[in-house]
């Protein structure tokens, strides 16, 4: 046999050694926890396993490497032309000489959205977007169903008039226009594209004044730390004398940021303006169904980038630009999503069902008031705080939770508790029925155990109550088309920032599954996984989630 055969058998010897070690560990100490786990129908336990660590020596894989270098040169080129391709793609260079990507640079894409705003107003942000101090390679104009396309048509063939700035600079600007009306999210929807032509992308409301240097300052701020950046942002948390609501930015919570600022503050949400990277636009913004499709996009678009790659929204403080500049007839606007009822009230509502999605409100977790006194319309002033979760699989194991509270309401997990406990689900059931049976159970179960939170819309509308946290995996999509793993995929980011701040004060959470069923036990992993996650950023001293698993025989 060839020196070079003793070589690669005995490296293949250690490979599989290592791999029967690991094996052998992981069903010995999946074998202990199954003997180690109780069922029960009645009461709430609290137990934990650690898991093992195994440490491999690094000076030993590093000598063992080495026996097999040479064999590995003549890969190495091909290694090498495969890193360049797919760094190629990932930059968006032209690798194949089809022009299907195009190059990327440090330039960016404006994108303007209209409906009925004053032709004058685009005209003005079009001089501005073409002025900019720093590089522009694209500016795209939206307008769907619009009774102006027309003159907003007009407006963008006049870019290319001789003189232009446009045109002196080679910006190519475009009109897309639509008979039917993709309204707010139309634009979140195209914006992935950008990311063949551009780094960044600023998209832009029609009643905006913008500067020249507004661009360069927003990649400046996103080079100290890559954030959703805009002009104007708003904060959910508690206000004086009242239940919690939105801080718009006019309020001393809603802070700016600066270049030159140790504390980089952010806000829940933009508006008006937006500044991102385009990668971000094609990772995240689809990645969650959006609640409703009447207003929120702002909303939305915060929230996934923050729960998908942990990135804040921030509002800069932009230099002023010269006092010669006219205002455009609509920059102080009242937007609806701000000061219309029935837009408010949705909003509200966006901000409870996304709290059970992940959301994590920069002011704080979920803090409210419970109404105890039913014949007060008014919620009491006593504050309470959510303290356990319990987690249930279908609406089989939700009944036997609401029985346990019901029988035990001095016991279990209420025992010496001051806090309220949640009932928190995915809401994948196979029947509509199902469903409504589920919630019904949720909101007995939420009234028992203390979890009756309160959310005041503005303009004294009666306060609307947080009975339990509904996920809402899959919205809009049958059970049957939606995998159970993009359910868990889904489950665990949501749970981690949950447990991470989304609800200050978090103590347990108990997962609640049918006894013997696979899918019950993907159920206790997801959860087990993203708690492990969240506890991994809490601070030493400082008290962990604790995760505790009940298993129901039916």
């Amino acid at each position: 046999m060839a020196i070079k055969d003793i070589r690669n058998l005995r490296t293949n010897l250690v490979i599989c050694l290592v791999i029967s070690i690991l094996l052998l560990t992981w069903v010995t100490q999946n074998n202990n926890n199954r003997s180690n786990n109780h069922r029960t129908t009645a009461n709430f336990f609290t137990s934990g396993n650690e898991s093992p660590v195994i440490r491999l020596s690094g000076k030993l894989a590093a000598k063992e490497s080495l026996t097999g270098t040479q064999d590995l040169e003549a890969d190495s080129v091909v290694h090498a032309q495969l890193l360049a391709a797919e760094t190629a793609l990932s930059t968006g260079l032209d690798v194949d000489k089809t022009n299907l990507t195009g190059a990327v640079s440090d330039s960016t894409v404006i994108v303007f959205n209209l409906f009925k705003g004053p032709v004058e107003n685009l005209e003005s942000q079009l001089m501005k977007a073409c002025t900019q101090s720093a590089e522009i390679s694209h500016v795209w104009v939206l307008a769907f169903n619009s009774p102006s396309e027309a003159q907003y048509r007009s407006a963008v063939e006049s870019t290319q008039s001789e003189g232009h700035p446009c045109r002196v600079k080679e910006i190519h600007v475009s009109l897309t226009a639509s008979s039917f009306n993709f309204k707010f999210h139309g634009r979140f929807l195209l914006a992935p594209m950008a990311s063949t032509v551009a780094r960044y992308l600023m998209m832009v409301d029609d009643d905006v004044v913008m500067t020249t240097t507004m661009v360069q300052e927003f990649i400046a701020h996103m080079k100290v730390k890559p954030r959703l950046l805009g002009t104007a942002g708003q904060l959910r948390g508690p206000r004086p004398d009242s239940e919690p609501g939105w801080h718009n930015h006019e309020s001393t919570h809603v802070q700016k940021s600066s270049l030159t600022s140790a504390n980089q503050p952010h806000v829940d949400y933009l508006c008006n303006i937006w500044f991102l990277k385009t990668s971000w636009t094609t990772a995240v913004f689809n990645r969650d169904h959006p609640l409703t499709f009447y207003t929120g996009e702002d909303i939305h678009l915060s929230f996934m980038v923050k729960k998908y790659l942990g990135v804040d929204s921030a509002v800069v403080n932009l230099a002023p630009e010269g006092s010669g500049i006219p205002p455009m007839k609509l920059a102080e606007k009242k937007h609806s999503a701000n000061h219309e009822k029935r837009v408010a009230h949705v909003r509200n509502d966006m901000f409870r069902l996304n709290l059970a999605r992940g959301f994590v409100p920069v002011l704080g977790g979920v803090s409210g008031n419970m109404a105890s006194d039913k014949t007060n319309k008014k919620a009491k002033k006593s504050s309470i705080r959510i303290g356990n979760l319990v987690f249930v699989q279908n609406e089989r194991v939700a009944r036997v939770a609401l029985g346990e509270a019901l029988h035990h309401a001095t016991g279990g997990f209420f025992s010496g508790s001051e806090t309220a406990t949640c009932m928190l689900f995915t809401g994948r059931e196979k029947s509509v029925e199902a469903v409504r049976s589920l919630h019904e159970t949720a909101i007995a179960f939420g009234k028992i155990s203390g979890c009756e939170l309160y959310l005041r819309p503005k303009w004294g509308f009666q306060p609307r109550p947080i009975q339990y946290l509904n996920m809402r995996l899959g919205l809009g999509i049958d059970n049957g088309e939606y995998p159970i793993w993009t359910a868990l995929s889904d489950m665990i980011p949501a749970i981690a920032n949950m447990a991470g701040g989304g609800i200050d004060g978090l103590e347990r959470v108990y997962v609640v599954t049918e006894a013997g069923c696979a899918e019950g036990e993907l159920y206790r992993g997801a959860v087990s996984l993203a708690i492990d996650v969240a506890n991994q950023s809490v601070a030493p001293g400082q008290q962990k989630v604790e995760v505790v698993s009940v298993e129901v025989d039916f």
